[in-house]
């Protein structure tokens, strides 16, 4: 069974541009991250949790947790999991590892 899509297409002249990208200057002066507060999830991730947020943004720029660019749509969806995942699991064998060694914990 076919299905009918329709879409509304507007001409634009060659060389005039619709995307409205601010040229010349930065879109957010260097104090707007605490226009959210001081509880923004993102602030406090990035402060704490910086392999996290690493994990976070490797994701959303396409790289898989090694760092390569991974070209697998589904692969692109489990590079913060694996961070978290390998990041909480270094947390734990710290633990334990200082936990049975506390003269070498450090």
């Amino acid at each position: 069974k076919c299905s009918l899509f329709h879409s509304l297409l507007t001409v634009v002249p060659a060389g005039v541009s619709q995307v409205r990208v601010p040229t010349g200057h930065w879109k957010d002066d260097i104090c707007d991250c605490c226009n959210e507060g001081p509880c923004h999830p993102s602030v406090w991730c990035a402060f704490c949790c910086k392999t996290l947020a690493l994990g976070q943004i490797m994701q959303r720029m396409g790289f898989d947790w090694f760092g390569l660019i991974e070209h697998d749509p589904g692969a692109k969806k489990v590079t913060f999991w694996v961070v978290l995942y390998l990041t909480f699991a270094y947390i734990a064998l710290r633990s334990v590892i200082s936990a049975n060694n506390p003269d070498k914990a450090s």
